[in-house]
C-alpha cells in the first residue's frame, strides 16, 4: 500500500520493457519514476512545468491527456488507496495484481478489487511488516489482520510458498531462515554468485556478515531517537564500501527511528557523500521504507542503547526480518550488544548466531545472553514447522566450520528443517546428471558399434576380394585336368581298338 512498493514495480517494469504508467501524485514518486507518472507525462505533452502551471483553459486537455496515456498502457500501477482515484473512472481492470499484500488493511484490499476484478494475485510476506493501524478499537476488531493473511490461515483457498530466495548471500539468509521460517526458505543461488564487497574488514572469509559493537547514547528527539556515535561508525563503513568500489547507488544504510535517519542523512551530506536525495546517491531510510527494497549492501543501525531501557518496536521481530533481509552480498549491523540482548526473541538469539559463527566484531564474550524464549508470535513460521532454537544451532555449526566442500553443498540446499526437498533436489540433479551421462554412453557405445561394423564389413570385403582370383584359378584347374582324363581315355580307346584291329588282320 505504499508509495515505495508502487515506485518498486514502476522501475521493474521499465527495465524489462513494459508500457507502464503509474497514477498517483507526482510529490510521492522517487524522482528516478517521475517521468512515468500519468499527470507529468501530461505536462509533458502540454510543455508546462507542472500542474500548478495549469490554467483553466489547460486543466480539461490536461485531464484528456492522462486518460490518453492510462489507454496506452500494458500497466497501471498505483498504491491501493490511489485505485480509487477519479483518474480511473473510465477504466476496468479485469486482472490485478496486489503486491506487499501483508502490509495492507482488509478495507484497503478491496478497494482496487472494485474496478471489474475477475482475477486477483495477492503477494505477499507475513513474516514481515504488518498493516498499521493506530487505533486499539479497530485493532481490538481484528482489522490489524490483512486480508492476505485471512486467506492464508483459511488453508481451503488456493494459496502457496515462495520457498527459494534468489536475492541474499546464503551466509545472510542463514538466520532469517531458521529463526523465521521454520527452515523452510531455500536459496535459489550460490555463495560464489554473491562475492562479498570489498572496503570492509569481514570476520569470516566466507560470510558477509558483521555485528559491529558500539556503546553510543540513545537521545530522543520529538517522539524519536538518534544516535551519533552509530551515526559516525556507519559513515566509516559506507565510506569503506565506496572505496572498496560499490557506487553510492548500491549501498543502503536501515534504521528504525525517523530522528536517525535524519542524522544519517546529514552526517553522509556533511562528509561530502552523495544521498537518496541526489538521483543515485547512497539511500538511507526507515525499515518500513525499505519493505520491498534491496542493494548490494546494507548498513543497519539499531540506535537503543541504555543501561535499563527496552527496545521499543525494535523487538518486533517482523521488523527484523526487514531489516536482515534487505542485502544482496554484504550486511553490516551496528549497535549496543547490552541493549540489544535484552531481547530474548529475536536480539540475542542473532547475537548468539553471530558469535557462534565468528561474524561477531571484534569477537566478545555474549554467555550471558538468555536462550531465544521460542514463542510462537517472535518465530514466525517456526512455530509451525520446526524448533528456532534447534534451528539456529545446526545453522551456527554449519557456518563455523571451514570445510569449502560442505560450504559450496549448503549454498545449494537449505537448513537441516528442509531436509526432504534438499534430498529432493539433489536426487534430482543426480538423476539429471546420471541422464546426460547415459545418452553420451549410449551415443558413444552408438559411434563404436557403427565403427567396428563399418570395419568388419571392410574385412569381409577384402577377404572376398582375395577370395575371389583363388577360387577362379582352382575350378579351372580342376576343369583342365578334365579335359586331360578325357584325352586320356579317348586315346587308350583309339590304341585298344587299333591294337584289335591289327590282331584281327594277322590271324586272317
Amino acid at each position: 500500500d505504499s508509495n515505495i512498493a508502487v515506485d518498486n514495480i514502476v522501475e521493474g517494469l521499465v527495465r524489462s520493457g513494459v508500457r507502464v504508467v503509474r497514477v498517483g501524485r507526482p510529490e510521492a514518486a522517487r524522482p528516478e519514476v517521475l517521468e512515468h507518472c500519468a499527470d507529468e507525462i501530461a505536462c509533458q505533452r502540454l510543455q508546462v512545468k507542472d500542474m500548478k502551471s495549469l490554467d483553466s483553459g489547460t486543466r480539461n486537455e490536461h485531464k484528456r491527456i492522462v486518460q490518453e496515456v492510462i489507454a496506452e498502457a500494458e500497466v497501471v500501477c498505483c498504491t491501493a488507496i490511489g485505485a480509487g482515484s477519479v483518474m480511473l473512472n473510465e477504466h476496468c481492470f479485469s486482472r490485478v495484481l496486489f503486491d506487499e499484500a501483508a502490509q495492507a488493511t482488509e478495507l484497503a484490499t478491496v478497494v482496487p478489487l472494485v474496478r471489474g476484478a475477475s482475477q486477483v494475485v495477492l503477494c505477499g510476506d507475513q513474516c514481515q511488516l504488518p498493516p498499521t493501524v493506530s487505533v486499539d478499537c479497530m485493532r481490538n476488531q481484528g482489522l490489524e489482520l490483512s486480508l492476505f493473511e485471512r486467506l492464508t490461515i483459511a488453508t481451503h483457498k488456493p494459496h502457496v510458498l515462495l520457498e527459494a530466495q534468489h536475492r541474499m548471500h546464503p551466509a545472510i539468509s542463514a538466520f532469517p531462515r531458521a529463526a523465521f521460517y521454520g527452515g523452510r526458505l531455500m536459496d535459489g543461488i550460490a555463495c560464489e554468485d554473491r562475492p562479498a564487497p570489498d572496503g570492509f574488514h569481514w570476520p569470516k572469509k566466507n560470510m558477509p556478515l558483521c555485528f559491529l559493537p558500539v556503546r553510543g547514547r540513545e537521545q530522543r528527539e520529538g517522539e524519536s531517537l538518534r544516535n551519533e556515535e552509530e551515526a559516525q561508525r556507519v559513515l566509516e563503513v559506507v565510506k569503506g564500501l565506496l572505496n572498496g568500489g560499490l557506487e553510492p547507488s548500491e549501498v543502503g544504510i536501515v534504521s528504525p527511528y525517523a530522528a536517525q535517519v535524519r542524522l544519517l542523512k546529514n552526517t553522509l551530506i556533511r562528509a561530502g557523500l552523495p544521498t537518496a536525495r541526489d538521483k543515485g546517491g547512497v539511500e538511507i531510510n526507515s525499515v518500513d521504507g525499505y519493505q520491498g527494497r534491496e542493494k548490494e549492501a546494507i548498513v543497519i543501525s539499531t540506535v537503543r542503547s541504555s543501561s535499563s531501557g527496552g527496545l521499543g518496536f525494535v523487538a518486533d521481530w517482523r521488523r527484523a526480518n526487514v531489516a536482515f533481509t534487505r542485502a544482496r552480498r554484504g550486511l553490516v549491523v551496528v549497535g549496543d550488544p547490552e541493549t540489544l540482548g535484552r531481547d530474548p526473541t529475536t536480539w540475542a538469539p542473532w547475537l548468539k548466531w553471530v558469535r557462534d559463527t565468528g561474524c561477531y566484531s571484534p569477537p566478545g564474550s555474549l554467555d550471558r545472553l538468555p536462550n531465544p524464549r521460542g514463542d510462537s508470535e517472535a518465530i514466525g513460521l517456526a512455530a509451525k514447522s520446526g524448533d528456532s532454537e534447534k534451528l539456529l544451532k545446526k545453522s551456527a555449526q554449519a557456518w563455523a566450520k571451514e570445510d569449502a566442500g560442505s560450504e559450496r553443498k549448503r549454498s545449494r540446499s537449505a537448513s537441516s528443517g528442509s531436509s526432504k526437498k534438499r534430498r529432493k533436489l539433489e536426487k534430482k540433479e543426480e538423476n539429471k546428471e546420471k541422464k546426460e551421462k547415459k545418452g553420451k554412453d549410449e551415443k558413444k557405445d552408438e559411434k563404436k558399434e557403427k565403427e567396428e561394423k563399418k570395419e568388419e564389413t571392410k574385412e569381409k570385403k577384402d577377404k572376398k576380394e582375395k577370395k575371389a582370383p583363388r577360387g577362379s584359378r582352382s575350378r579351372s584347374n580342376s576343369a583342365g585336368s578334365g579335359k586331360k582324363k578325357k584325352e586320356k581315355k579317348k586315346d587308350k580307346k583309339v590304341k585298344k581298338k587299333e591294337k584289335k584291329k591289327s590282331s584281327e588282320s594277322g590271324s586272317s
